[in-house]
């Protein structure tokens, strides 16, 4: 399903995606809505987590929210980097993959692993 997009933008995948694509697939969910992140980020608020000002940041420079796990970890992009935040929301525990997420998704769905595992 996604091995066959590569020559695809992002921008072309979620046309695709919010039209024809699933909602959700494997242990992944498509394009959730941030409410539930931002609710979240104000509840469990530290010197640790990432604020909300933080990921209203990285919207404002780019970033898209695209998916969410079974297990509540957050996956979005910038630039050509995907960002995986645990539900934790730790700022310590955020990676960031140098490739882009239709790249992700295409590994993940020629593999056998858990899409953690990628990260």
């Amino acid at each position: 399903m996604f091995i066959e997009r590569k020559e695809e933008s992002l921008a072309e995948f979620l046309r695709w995606l919010t039209s024809q694509g699933p909602e959700e697939w494997e242990e992944l969910v498509f394009l959730p809505q941030d409410q539930p992140l931002k609710q979240s980020l104000h509840m469990l608020h530290s010197p640790l987590t990432l604020s909300i000002e933080e990921y209203e940041r990285w919207l404002a420079d780019g970033g898209l929210l695209l998916a969410r796990t079974i297990d509540g970890d957050y996956i979005g992009e910038k630039q050509k980097q995907t960002y995986y935040l645990p539900r934790s929301l730790v700022k310590e525990d955020l990676q960031i993959k140098n490739l882009t997420f239709l790249e992700l998704l295409r590994a993940y769905e020629a593999s056998q692993k858990s899409i953690a595992s990628f990260f």
